[in-house]
């Protein structure tokens, strides 16, 4: 998976699930205000993978970071995250926590997001 770093919040990629076969389907570098109203938020079953920011307050210099990616939901630097919908409607999601280096690709931050996906795959 091939994860947007520009244009964060603006642009996404789009995974829609072929109900039919259980297959999917990725689409690269969508307008995320697109989706929804296009074909792809006709689907029962996608996910867009976007890179944002988390919300947070203070100082942003002095920001107390927790590595832990169960704590992912409250990263507050530039951080995928990955948002089921059905039919547009929002149903889902999963954040990964935030990376100094932007190396998503180990383990400790795979393994979550492949347990999400099989958790909404499944159901």
């Amino acid at each position: 998976m091939r994860i947007i770093t520009l244009q964060p919040g603006f642009l996404c990629d789009v995974i829609v699930v072929r109900d039919q076969d259980g297959e999917a389907d990725y689409y690269e570098d969508v307008r995320l205000d697109y989706v929804p109203q296009s074909w792809l938020g006709q689907n029962e079953h996608y996910y867009t993978v976007k890179l944002a920011y988390g919300h947070f307050e203070g100082d942003t210099f002095s920001m107390e970071r927790d590595p832990d990616p169960d704590a992912a939901t409250d990263a507050a630097y530039l951080h995928p995250i990955i948002q089921r919908y059905r039919f547009g409607e929002f149903v889902s999601e999963h954040h990964i926590q935030d990376d100094l280096e932007s190396q998503w690709y180990l383990e400790e931050y795979v393994q979550p997001a492949r347990a999400y996906f099989e958790t909404q795959i499944s159901g």
